[in-house]
């Protein structure tokens, strides 16, 4: 299945970071600065040793991010194509457990993920009977890159997440070209999962994945 990362760039390429772009009517660049909160639950599910129990943990935290995207004006409707060139980092989580081999020792594991490459797949519908307001829809897809140091062994391998966005903003349009937004999105993320390369049967499984953001966009449309 073709990731939504190979779609965003054959149509990178197609419109163009060369020169030729800049004579496509419709055709806009710009940068937003976004404000986000993300929500998730995580559990691990350990081998089937005997006193293993499943363990898991919700958490929430907020990030400012910013990202840059190219768009086009194709009518009723605008595409776009958003990135965010830095990492969305969430906070290091350590859990201790008692090592079942020596009742007297304690085994530390730290876990830390960072989302990188985070992509959307855009499309925008103004709604012309409120002045500058739009609906706003598509789909993101981020690597999960996984940063842990296990005292119980083994490390867990990267995955790909996609999940649908949806949102509503307002567009007030200025001089030679430049229009101003103000956003507000949802997502919703897919579940995902990783296996333990030192133990198949120990798994980490992230569900109830969502995030919200509050964005602020500059667009210069040619």
């Amino acid at each position: 299945m073709k990731t939504l990362k190979a779609i965003t760039l054959s149509l990178v390429m197609m419109f163009g970071l060369s020169s030729a772009a800049y004579s496509i009517e419709g055709l806009g660049i710009g940068v937003s600065g976004n404000y986000s909160g993300f929500y998730a639950v995580g559990e691990e599910i350990p081998s089937n040793n005997v006193g293993n129990k499943d363990r898991k943990e919700a958490g929430a935290f907020l990030e400012t991010t910013a990202s840059v995207f190219i768009e086009y004006d194709a009518g009723p409707v605008s595409i776009g194509i958003d990135y965010i060139p830095g990492d969305v980092s969430t906070p290091e989580n350590t859990n201790v457990q008692r090592d079942s081999g020596s009742l007297d020792t304690d085994i530390t594991n730290t876990v830390q993920a960072d989302f990188t490459d985070m992509i959307s797949l855009y499309a925008i519908l103004p709604i012309e009977a409120l002045g500058g307001t739009y609906l706003k829809a598509g789909l993101r897809e981020a690597t999960v890159e996984t940063k842990e140091n296990l005292g119980t062994g083994g490390s867990y391998g990267d995955v790909e997440v996609q999940g649908w966005t949806a949102g509503i903003g307002y567009q007030v349009d200025g001089e030679n070209g430049l229009s101003f937004r103000l956003e507000a999105t949802a997502t919703e993320w897919d579940d995902v999962t990783s296996t333990n390369d030192a133990d198949t049967s120990t798994k980490v499984k992230i569900t109830d994945m969502m995030s919200a953001s509050a964005t602020v966009s500059i667009l210069k449309t040619f």
